[in-house]
């Protein structure tokens, strides 16, 4: 994946995450459960490559943080937050820093801003670093990444939306997800895999996105119900499995797209048809298809 690509993925909204004041210690304490939605081991890549980063949650509210360098060096801290943001200074190499973790789908982002010698945040140096959760793999960039729709009551093509969703951001999938035609959504929601992962991009919102009623509705699942069970299989080693089966399903699901729309042959969407009739009857949810990872 280009380094272009995983900016998109990881860390797009820097300026944004940097607009919110910059406070040590956020927030009231969140459960543990919440709390550990950020919690975990990740492993740095491009300019982080080598570096590693673990967060522990305390009961107490906030984590118990280890930094460690390309040589080893480790640099210990606590950070202030919940399961949304973690906030910490720590001292590497002699130059005094300002920590702000920030979750992303398959990871997180630490921004890394200086200190100068009066206590004061230099906000223009500072520097964003991608770290992946341990045992996650990056989605592979599609040949063609559609654009994110702008505004809501456009029209969205089903095939784009679902080749280029994962790396939009939660926002941008609502609107997506909301301008695809009825008859397209209702098609998704037989496909529970991948109604649950569009499920899982909108929940991750800070606001409230375009389409969220209506993609909760029959999944016997709330918010943070998918956020927690997504956590909990990246940290247990099943996430990859689950895109595997994702990949696969999300595969069929366009190829009956595409006999809606006249591109296969009448032998192809037998198949398609088949496999869309035993999802329609399985009566599969978000909170079963999620219970398997």
């Amino acid at each position: 994946m280009s380094l272009r690509g995983l900016i998109s993925l990881l860390s797009r909204g820097v300026a944004m995450a940097l607009g919110v004041a910059v406070v040590f210690g956020v927030g009231a304490p969140q459960s543990a459960a919440a709390q550990d939605q950020l919690g975990g081991y990740y492993l740095g890549i491009d300019e982080a490559q080598g570096w590693s980063v673990t967060l522990t949650a305390l009961g107490t509210g906030g984590f118990d943080g280890l930094l460690v360098d390309q040589n080893g060096v480790n640099y210990p801290f606590m950070a202030g937050g919940d399961g949304n943001l973690a906030e910490a200074r720590v001292e590497i190499s002699g130059q005094p820093l300002f920590l702000r973790f920030s979750p992303r789908p398959v990871g997180l982002v630490s921004f890394w801003i200086p200190v100068n010698a009066s206590g004061e945040l230099n906000v223009e140096e500072v520097r964003p670093y991608a770290f992946l959760r341990e045992g996650v793999k990056l989605p592979e960039m599609p040949e063609r990444l559609s654009p994110p729709p702008e505004q809501l009551g456009s029209y969205m093509e089903p095939v784009s939306f679902l080749s280029s969703y994962e790396f939009w951001q939660p926002q941008e999938v609502g609107r997506g997800y909301a301008n695809l035609s009825e008859p397209f959504r209702a098609l998704i929601r037989l496909y529970a895999h991948v109604h649950t992962d569009v499920l899982w991009k909108l929940c991750q919102s800070r606001g409230t996105p375009p389409g969220i009623v209506e993609a909760l509705q029959g999944q016997n699942v709330v918010c943070p119900d998918v956020l927690g069970s997504v956590a909990e299989s990246q940290r247990s080693g099943s996430f990859e499995r689950y895109k595997t089966d994702l990949t696969a399903q999300k595969q069929m699901l366009m190829d009956a797209v595409r006999c809606t729309q006249g591109g296969l042959s009448e032998e192809q969407c037998v198949t398609v048809a088949k496999f869309t009739s035993q999802a329609a009857i399985s009566l599969e949810t978000a909170r079963t298809v999620l219970s398997r990872y």
